[in-house]
């Protein structure tokens, strides 16, 4: 009997779990599960915030994922939203001016808000001291400073310039500015209604290694084996980012359309090169995944801003990136970015290896044998982060364990 009923109690106490954990606000600035609010509440709390002649800005936690219909109320009632955070909730920005007095007070429909202040968009590790050396420049500090989608580009850009900060990049697939600033202007920056969070730049990339074409079993569909299924990447265009200018090598004859970089610092890019399209010419055992693909040849650029223009021009439609860039770094800047390009376009995947961190304590809070994928834009939702495997397809003792940062599976794939 006591094993019949433990199935049920069991049951309702994950129910009762996930119940509680569906408005749980995931911000990095705030992990909080807000109490339900009347609606009317609500509203007090944005009339008193509200600023006469310019938007304000708040999180609002919904019972139920708006609809395009219950979008169009919201956007009657002077409410746009920006972006959804999780838990129901979203950046909402509020315009006074906009709202028809006809329109009800949404009963049933919004939980709870909160005002969006200047300390809420900073990333702690920026407040924390000290600071990472290559967030340093000189007496400033740079950082990533991401905007909303409606932010006004170009006035954004004079404005930051008119403060006297100094802006290095403007990345339009990442939707950010990286800016030089003083460490103690940081509030100023981020009270800046546009600016949605400020976290600094990314650590500077490191080369990894992480494939093979005969431990991946790539070899039963490219034509290297008995089977000669010849799926080996013919038409397709890959981008590899990586320390420069690669070759001349056999192996890539007549497959490297364009090389971008100007110099080459090592030979990580021409392991890298070999492993996805070498064509075995010298020797079979280097034949790489697909020894058919056309490849472009890139310097690593954690944002990737070029693929924007190029996926077009040249038609590529597959990244791979053997670098790191920051241990267990969470859902960073570069991470929306790489998310971002994937949602602009379809037909483009991005590919990154997993890391050889494995042993190293990476902040996780499981030790040193989880969460240390090395790098912010393999944290990203929607890309491919390969963990590494030996000839014998077990993982390799180095290869970097997930989850990521906030829990999801990650890697994706072995190989």
């Amino acid at each position: 009997m006591k094993k019949i009923l433990l199935v049920p109690i069991l049951f309702l106490a994950l129910n009762l779990f996930a119940q509680t954990n569906k408005y749980q606000i995931p911000l990095k600035t705030l992990q909080a599960n807000p109490e339900a609010m009347e609606t009317q509440s609500i509203w007090k709390v944005i009339d008193q915030n509200a600023r006469a002649n310019e938007p304000s800005l708040f999180i609002i936690q919904f019972y139920q994922i708006p609809g395009p219909d219950q979008r169009k109320t919201l956007e009657k009632s002077g409410l746009e939203i920006l972006g959804y955070i999780g838990g129901h909730a979203y950046y909402v920005r509020y315009r006074k001016d906009r709202r028809n007095s006809q329109i009800k007070m949404l009963p049933g429909q919004l939980r709870a808000i909160l005002p969006v202040t200047a300390p809420l968009k900073i990333d702690p590790e920026l407040l924390a001291r000290p600071l990472p050396k290559y967030v340093l420049k000189g007496d400033n500090i740079s950082v990533y400073a991401s905007y909303f989608k409606d932010c006004r580009q170009e006035q954004a850009q004079s404005e930051l310039q008119r403060k006297g900060w100094k802006v290095i990049r403007h990345s339009v697939i990442g939707q950010l500015f990286e800016v030089e600033l003083p460490a103690d202007e940081l509030e100023a920056l981020a009270k800046l209604p546009w600016v949605q969070y400020i976290e600094g730049i990314g650590e500077p990339g490191t080369p990894e290694n992480y494939t093979s074409a005969i431990s991946s079993q790539a070899s039963l569909l490219n034509g290297l084996s008995h089977s000669d299924l010849s799926f080996n990447g013919k038409g397709v265009r890959v981008q590899l980012q990586d320390d420069g200018i690669i070759g001349p090598h056999a192996d890539y004859k007549n497959r490297i359309m364009k090389q971008f970089p100007n110099n080459n610092f090592g030979n990580h890019g021409d392991h890298t090169g070999g492993t996805i399209m070498g064509a075995g010419n010298i020797d079979p055992r280097g034949r790489g995944m697909a020894p058919g693909v056309e490849l472009y040849v890139y310097s690593y650029a954690p944002l990737n801003d070029s693929i924007i223009k190029h996926h077009d021009k040249y038609g590529i439609v597959i990244t791979s990136t053997s670098y790191s860039n920051g241990c267990n770094d969470g859902y960073t800047a570069t991470a929306r970015a790489h998310d971002r390009s994937i949602d602009s376009f379809p037909d483009l995947m991005h590919v990154f290896s997993a890391g050889n961190s494995n042993n190293s304590n990476c902040g996780y809070g499981a030790g040193s044998q989880w969460g240390n994928i090395t790098g912010g834009h393999k944290m990203a939702k929607n890309v491919i982060t390969v963990a590494n495997v030996s000839d014998l397809g077990f993982i390799n003792s180095i290869s970097s364990r997930g989850p990521a940062s906030d829990g999801r599976i990650k890697p994706d794939i072995s190989a």
